[in-house]
């Protein structure tokens, strides 16, 4: 330890450079792809810069010293030309010294390594800025407020028994009441998930009396003869009756749907074609009809969604599902209800009755098969039926109007004419209800009926009661800046640590080893103290300089060697603690 005292300081400054490397990693590794940060104006390049720009100065406190000391070393052991003391002693100053002693010493290589190290730690501040690169990438993250809704019960709406009368009342949720009419407005195309659409174009038309035409479930639309519909004036004709329509949540009455058991709401319609641009006037009956039956029923898609230049697409599979027996029953299966003056049917009915209200059912519930061979269930409850079907009911039909004789005065009709929807004009636009208005001016009801469908589809999926799968959240991609450490660099770093580290270790040994009196080199390192009392002792051959070019002629001209005691002689057995001689030239 005594042989270490010495060298306390350069020993702690060494440790605490390479224990500020060591934290420096530490830091790369920790913020190694991480985004970058800016906490109060510092950067991460500025905590980089002074913990190598730390250890950096920390090394060279501790190698400026160890060559400093080789001067000592080497004059002590034996004798050299004095510039070489000079030469050396400038090295330990800095870069400039180091330089001069690669280009003219010619003493032990040792001290070249250490002036080497001088050298290369002038990189150490410039390499320390290419540690850290920064890398734009998107980073994905899951994020709530992306999320795919997913629904296996729906319950919104409310539905009751009004206490002060006799009649129920049903309210389907606002969300869904401002999806349809959102979806009439701006008549998009789309599919369902839970509301799906089943449609008739062309359908069975009959022509009757030479003026009517009628569908099998009892839609009629009637004109006078002669009437033509080819000019604004001939609108102003009585009777222009356009569009006729007929809507209902009972299948029995549909044309196309008797079998769907899950219906919300069909709507037969008859259209005439607008031929105001033709340049030939067509009459009544002549004119085109376009006949359609659209319906909207609860079903079971499967979705699989997918980016695409950053939209998302969904791809749809309808799953065969089937309405379960056991579902949309009465709660108290001993209930007798014939009092209340309804039947079989319309208690097993999803139509919306205001009688059949006062009975609590079960949800209505569908099922597909699972993978496992499991059935998979999907329940709606009451209030969500009775409030869907109520608001249909009172939004896409008006009041219902029968006609049970024919032309000629006969009431032998099979089904009698109906209708509760119409869009006519006789000089001024009448209709009922007010959705007839979006239906005429549109040229593709089905598609607007899929708008309908996909919107009432979006309000199930994200009011859909808890639980999985009510919502898939998904992932954003975020535009980040993230830091990106180039390892390589790292290494000049460990490099110069190690070689200022053996070139201290070495200097160190070197010391130690005992001169011609026996004893080891004193330990003066870059003391100008030391310096000048040495110089007191050679100083003698210098007493007339008074330049610095003078003082190396001189110094290269003659050879010195530290001894034991002091007094200058050049008398070798002198107990001088120095001896100086001028070199044969």
């Amino acid at each position: 330890m005594r042989v270490l005292k010495p060298w306390t300081l350069e020993i702690l400054s060494v440790t605490s450079s390479a224990l500020l490397l060591i934290v420096l990693v530490c830091l790369l590794v920790v913020f190694d792809g991480k985004p970058i940060f800016d906490w109060r104006g510092v950067t991460l390049n500025a905590i980089v810069s002074v913990l190598s720009t730390a250890s950096k100065g920390l090394l060279m406190l501790g190698v400026d010293e160890a060559v400093g000391q080789w001067k000592w070393i080497l004059f002590w052991r034996q004798e050299c030309v004095v510039l070489d003391f000079h030469t050396v002693d400038s090295a330990s100053r800095g870069p400039l010294g180091s330089i001069r002693l690669l280009w003219k010493f010619r003493g032990p290589s040792m001290v070249r390594i250490g002036a080497v190290t001088i050298l290369l730690a002038l990189a150490l501040d410039p390499i320390s800025q290419q540690l850290i690169q920064f890398r734009d990438h998107t980073v994905y993250v899951a994020d709530d407020k992306v999320s795919i809704g997913g629904a296996k019960r729906y319950s919104n709406g409310i539905s009751f028994g009004v206490q002060l009368s006799h009649g129920g009342f049903a309210d389907a949720d606002f969300a869904m009441q401002a999806a349809v009419f959102a979806s009439l407005e701006e008549h998009t195309d789309g599919g369902a998930l839970w509301t799906s659409l089943m449609q008739n174009n062309g359908g069975a038309m009959a022509e009757r009396d030479s003026r009517a035409y009628r569908l099998p479930n009892g839609l009629i639309i009637d004109n006078l003869n002669q009437f033509f519909y080819s000019t604004n004036d001939s609108l102003s004709y009585i009777g222009s009756t356009l569009m006729t329509a007929f809507g209902t949540s009972d299948p029995s009455q549909t044309y196309m749907m008797p079998d769907v058991d899950t219906l919300i709401w069909a709507m037969s319609i008859l259209k005439l074609h607008d031929l105001r641009l033709s340049d030939e006037p067509v009459d009544w009956p002549s004119l085109p009809i376009e006949a359609v039956e659209c319906g909207l029923y609860y079903c079971v898609n499967q979705y699989q969604p997918s980016i695409s230049d950053g939209k998302l697409r969904e791809d749809v599979r309808s799953l065969p599902a089937f309405r379960d027996n056991e579902s949309w029953q009465l709660l108290d299966p001993t209930l007798n209800y014939t009092t209340l003056d309804v039947t079989p049917s319309q208690v097993s009915s999803l139509s919306f009755n205001n009688t059949v209200v006062y009975l609590d059912h079960s949800d209505l519930r569908l099922h597909v098969a699972g993978e496992n061979g499991q059935n998979i269930y999907f329940n709606v409850s009451q209030n969500a039926v009775n409030s869907i079907s109520s608001f249909f009911q009172n939004t896409f039909a008006g009041e219902k109007r029968t006609f049970n004789q024919s032309a000629d005065g006969s009431l032998d009709m099979v089904v009698p004419g109906q209708l509760n929807g119409f869009y006519m004009t006789n000089g001024q636009t009448q209709y009922e209800p007010s959705v007839m208005q979006v239906l005429w001016n549109t040229n593709d009801i089905p598609a607007l009926f899929e708008a309908v469908a996909r919107s009432m589809t979006n309000v199930v999926r994200d009011g859909a009661d808890p639980g999985p799968p009510s919502r898939h959240t998904g992932l954003v991609g975020v535009p980040v800046t993230s830091y990106e450490v180039e390892w390589a660099w790292i290494t000049l770093h460990f490099a110069i640590l190690l070689t200022g580290l053996v070139f201290m270790v070495r200097t160190i040994m070197a010391g130690r080893r005992k001169g011609p009196l026996r004893d080891p080199a004193p330990v003066w390192k870059t003391s100008a103290l030391a310096n000048l009392v040495f110089g007191a002792q050679v100083g003698r051959p210098f007493a007339d300089v008074n330049t610095l070019d003078e003082m190396k002629e001189i110094a290269a001209r003659q050879r010195a060697k530290l001894l034991k005691s002091g007094g200058v002689t050049p008398d070798p057995g002198s107990t001088s603690a120095s001896i100086i001689r001028q070199l044969d030239c």
